[in-house]
């Protein structure tokens, strides 16, 4: 059984605290987020249509599909990630708790994810360095509208707040879980073609978008999603911690 840690960790300790979520969660919410896949997989479908026939191919419907599946794919996210988190706070919740909260959430944290690419993509125009830098302070703060109920700019604000003094330290956490992320997809796709076998040249997209890519998915998001409640609780804890130190300094120097 999964027990959340209670003091701040180091980065292996905080590594090896998304392995343990991911592995108490992945059975459980493994079909969900392989529905999420099988969403996502409609406008690379839509896309790959149009390729075949440019001049049959409309860019209006494509961009309607587009934002109609991230409403959709996000909605999928928000129980999935309130069923992780209810796994790390020792409070679990039903399925049907879970997809409530989409009523509520869905709407600001579209919001809230228009607001972080808006930001990171505007701070990589100006100079590619403030891009980066706002990739990183500003990554938890979807997740902080899902799982806390925070507002859109206040989650922003928070994913700063809690990131700003361990930047580089949450940048090799997810430096590491990106290259572990790479790596597993490799994996499974060779094992994954190896299985269904090499598909004909007509059905190669069929194959890839609707079977191979929700299985990844499947495997894949709840792994990042475990990784990014692992640093958030970490990040929560320190921020604790810091905030406990400042009230002993202030009460020593009064």
């Amino acid at each position: 059984m999964y027990e959340s840690p209670t003091q701040p960790q180091s980065i292996g300790g905080v590594l090896d605290d998304g392995f343990k979520i991911y592995r108490a969660c992945l059975k459980d919410v493994f079909l969900v987020c392989v529905l999420g896949g099988l969403i996502t997989a409609i406008p690379s479908s839509f896309l790959a249509t149009g390729i075949e026939d440019p001049a049959s191919f409309s860019w209006s419907g494509f961009a309607v599909i587009y934002l109609v599946v991230m409403l959709l794919s996000t909605a999928v996210m928000i129980p999935v990630l309130m069923k992780i988190a209810g796994l790390v706070k020792g409070q679990p919740i039903s399925w049907s708790q879970a997809f409530a909260r989409i009523i509520s959430a869905v709407i600001p944290a579209l919001i809230c994810l228009v607001l972080y690419i808006l930001a990171v993509g505007i701070g990589s125009l100006l100079l590619l360095v403030p891009g980066i830098i706002l990739s990183i302070s500003l990554v938890l703060s979807v997740y902080m509208v899902i799982v806390d109920g925070a507002g859109p700019i206040d989650a922003l604000k928070q994913s700063h707040n809690l990131v700003w003094g361990n930047w580089w330290r949450t940048m090799v956490i997810f430096t590491v879980v990106g290259i572990i992320g790479i790596v597993v997809v490799m994996l499974l796709s060779t094992v994954l073609i190896l299985i269904t076998g090499v598909p004909e040249p007509g059905e190669s997209t069929f194959v890839a978008d609707f079977v191979l890519s929700p299985l990844m998915t499947g495997l894949i998001s709840p792994l990042f999603y475990a990784f990014i409640l692992a640093v958030m609780n970490d990040l929560k804890l320190r921020k604790e911690g810091g905030d406990l130190e400042d009230r002993i300094t202030s009460l020593d120097d009064d």
